[in-house]
């Protein structure tokens, strides 16, 4: 195809024009355009398809944002198209609106003053990209994690409750279901310890039960425990004076 110069320079524009506009309105990035009164002058297909309007153009002279966003993305646009208008700064904001049929959309949104050959801002330009994917995708991450963190929590909680159960299983006698050797020396060796620091006595009293053997061979192995059982129970304690009383070291 030969290439054809245009006319006039005011053609060239115009055809540049109509050819940006094309590529706008065909784009998958929706843009607006936004007078400095806040109204909406243009939308492209792409905003318009992904809010679910039929004729956007219907909106066009009115107010942006529309009223059926989401209030706190509506007071978080409007701040921002003020910023921008007042100060001539770019501004970028993500935040989630709704189609005209409730579901939730968001859109990584640069809002820009545009000046058309003069040093006074004649409109605002916001170019929005669909970020709906990513931020579920996040926040499916985020559930993610939360019910990874809740699991962990819960098996730690588990394995101490588990650890604490084998330590108490191993300073417990199997038979009569009472603190061990083990306990006992642990025990001792603690309240020594702390005698020591605090520079007190301590007194171990040992007690033992009288013809223990004969009553055991007499009526049997089992019901000797339980007479053991019942008589330590009683007396299963360690105890140290201090300042005039007794405190069991025991338990």
């Amino acid at each position: 195809m030969p290439f054809t110069k245009f006319r006039t320079k005011e053609d060239q524009l115009r055809f540049s024009e109509e050819q940006s506009h094309v590529w706008i309105d065909h784009s998958p990035v929706c843009t607006k355009i936004i007078d400095l009164d806040f109204n909406l002058q243009f939308m492209s297909s792409a905003g318009a398809k992904a809010l679910g309007m039929r004729d956007v153009t219907e909106c066009y002279g009115k107010p942006y944002p529309f009223n059926f966003y989401p209030q706190s993305f509506r007071e978080e646009m409007s701040e921002n198209l003020r910023k921008a208008r007042d100060t001539g700064k770019v501004i970028e904001q993500e935040a989630a609106v709704v189609d005209l049929d409730g579901n939730e959309l968001w859109f990584h949104s640069t809002i820009s003053p545009v000046s058309e050959g003069s040093n006074q801002i004649d409109y605002l330009m916001i170019v929005s990209i669909d970020t709906t994917a990513q931020n579920k995708a996040r926040e499916e991450l985020e559930l993610l994690n939360d019910k990874l963190e809740a699991e962990v929590y819960k098996r730690t909680l588990e394995l101490e409750n588990a650890n604490k159960q084998l330590h108490l299983l191993s300073e417990t006698d199997f038979l009569t279901k009472l603190p061990n050797r083990l306990a006992f020396d642990r025990r001792l060796s603690e309240n020594i310890a702390m005698a020591k620091r605090s520079k007190q006595p301590i007194t171990l009293l040992m007690l033992d039960i009288d013809h223990f053997k004969k009553y055991n061979d007499k009526f049997g192995h089992n019901t000797g425990d339980i007479v053991l059982q019942k008589n330590s129970r009683n007396y299963r304690q360690l105890i140290t004076k201090k300042n005039g009383s007794y405190r069991q070291i025991w338990r």
